[in-house]
């Protein structure tokens, strides 16, 4: 048993939120009163997660992910490792507690109304992947070479847009990016890690994850098993009094579901509440009223997309172990990503929006598919209109920011100069999530760029910017 020990800076928490209720603002009330159930519940997930799907030591796991998360808070834990029980817990006030617990090939889950027990009984005889070192070239294997033989990339500018990439001149080194890797034609151009990471350390997407439950959304529609254009099958919208029973697929994919959810991640929030204290996110999300007209209102949300991941869940037969074989079977082992995991709630239903881990080069995999139009080799996995309909700026979103779980470059329909990352093509689109995780995909240069990393600072990871940098050493596609 390992436990790390930390400041007992709760103990006044309660009593200066009280104090404070009537003089501060909500976000500051919030965290008094309800910061130390959040950070027990996430500090748990996050530290489980960091030792056992991406094999640190618990030490490192706390200096350099937990000591600067969310405004430091979450160094005031106590944190303690039992390696053989394979869990995680967070204490403070030495009662406030919470575990998370390990399971072979699916990740960490919380232990919210469930028992460990019963959380190994449902991940029983689940099918994983034993990653084994392939020698085929990268991306059907394992061996990459980077070879600097094309006369049209500017390698001497790629180094440097590069090593800008990995500067950090903040007093804590809070942008730390952990691994960049830049894919041309096919090929990674360019590999490079952080100290204490390499190629087989898997990544936290955060809410890049949702463009996997995107695809995986996606391999359900090209198998015909669900229509985007019908309604969304949520048993609980079933009465035809219902109006959330206008809900479609499409709906969800675009954020255009209109579901009163509240996105900001404070505490008692509607995200942090279904993330660290839900047994059943999708559930959650699938009881709320509607705050808008469905397909009128482009709100982000990560809880359409848990309710995404509840629906592919459902369609795939009702249980983790269903789900866990299915999306292996028609997604991750087509593509080679022997490295994905996608951690579940104790409902066994993937964390669709934020709990998706991989190595940064299978990271790259995934973003390659999308770069060619949904194929792998000769074998389609997802429709090439289905990759259209991901990057299609929807009306909602004025600023052309949103397709299906994507997010876009383009601009204003009538000032389309007028994008989020002016220095970037106007046809770049990205996976992203928090810590600026960004995957991002740009046709116009047949390229692929992944940075992933924590960044926890005011300062962050210029990606208009080093972008900009890595593709402008690259060539256009003529």
């Amino acid at each position: 048993m390992t436990v790390l020990k930390n400041k007992w800076f709760w103990l006044g928490l309660p009593v200066v939120g009280i104090a404070l209720t009537l003089l501060v603002s909500d976000t500051v009330r919030r965290f008094a009163l309800h910061g130390p159930a959040m950070v027990v519940a996430a500090g748990a997930k996050l530290a489980c997660s960091g030792v056992y799907v991406m094999g640190r030591t618990p030490e490192h796991v706390l200096e350099h992910d937990l000591k600067n998360f969310y405004g430091s808070f979450f160094q005031y834990a106590e944190y303690s490792f039992d390696t053989k029980a394979q869990t995680a817990t967070a204490t403070v006030l030495g009662v406030i507690s919470d575990t998370a617990l390990y399971r072979a090939g699916v990740g960490c889950t919380l232990l919210v109304d469930v028992t460990k027990e019963e959380l190994l009984a449902q991940a029983a005889n689940i099918s994983i992947f034993t990653p084994v070192d392939r020698p085929e070239a990268w991306p059907v294997g394992d061996t990459v070479v980077l070879r600097e033989d094309n006369p049209h990339i500017n390698w001497l500018a790629l180094g440097k847009a590069i090593d800008d990439a990995f500067e950090d001149t903040t007093e804590n080194q809070t942008i730390d990016t952990r691994a960049i890797i830049v894919v041309h034609e096919g090929e990674i151009i360019a590999e490079r890690y952080a100290p204490g990471y390499d190629k087989t350390t898997r990544f936290l997407g955060w809410s890049a994850s949702k463009a996997v439950t995107n695809a995986l959304i996606g391999t359900m529609v090209m198998d015909g098993k669900l229509l985007v254009d019908e309604p969304a099958p949520v048993k609980e919208w079933q009465d035809p009094k219902d109006p959330r029973g206008a809900i479609r697929l499409h709906d969800l994919l675009t954020m255009t579901s209109g579901l009163a959810f509240s996105e900001p991640y404070i505490p008692a929030n509607d995200s942090t509440e279904m993330l660290f204290h839900s047994p059943r996110m999708g559930d959650f999300v699938a009881s709320k009223p509607l705050a808008y007209e469905p397909g009128t209102h482009w709100y982000y949300s990560s809880g359409t997309t848990n309710l995404l991941a509840r629906i592919y869940v459902d369609t795939a037969g009702g249980s983790l172990k269903a789900a866990y074989g299915e999306m292996k079977r028609r997604f991750f082992a087509p593509l080679g990503m022997t490295s994905a995991i996608f951690e579940p709630d104790t409902s066994g239903v993937f964390v669709g929006s934020s709990y998706f881990y991989a190595t940064a080069r299978d990271w790259a995999r995934f973003a390659l598919l999308y770069l060619n139009e949904g194929k792998v080799g000769d074998q389609q996995i997802l429709t090439k209109e289905w990759v259209h309909y991901s990057r299609r700026p929807i009306p909602q979103a004025t600023r052309g920011q949103y397709g299906a779980q994507f997010w876009l470059n383009a601009g204003e329909p009538d000032n389309p100069a007028d994008r989020r990352y002016p220095n970037l093509p106007a046809d770049y689109y990205m996976a992203s999530g928090y810590n600026d995780q960004h995957i991002g995909i740009i046709p116009s240069q047949n390229a692929v760029i992944v940075r992933l990393g924590w960044t926890t600072g005011d300062v962050k990871f210029d990606l208009n910017g080093h972008y900009a940098r890595i593709l402008a050493s690259l060539p256009k596609v003529s």
